[in-house]
């Protein structure tokens, strides 16, 4: 049981590599986009800025919800 688990971690962090390994690759070969990299950047960070913050505003309520039944105890 522990050499199966074991096998499997292995091959997936050897699959890990591998991606990481072709991403850094791709990273230093050219051609060099960096106005599709700037694109992207704010495609993913700037434009998923109202998705975080509704998931905190949430997760605010839900701890102040649980610390108040907690201290009220």
């Amino acid at each position: 049981m522990f050499w199966h688990t074991f096998v499997l971690f292995t091959a997936e962090l050897g699959s890990i590599m591998l991606l990481l390994c072709s991403a850094i690759k791709q990273l230093v070969l050219p051609p060099f986009e960096i106005r599709n990299t700037f694109k992207q950047i704010v495609e993913i960070g700037i434009k998923s800025l109202p998705v975080v913050l509704i998931t905190a505003v949430f997760t605010g309520m839900v701890l102040a919800l649980q610390s108040y039944t907690g201290f009220k105890r």
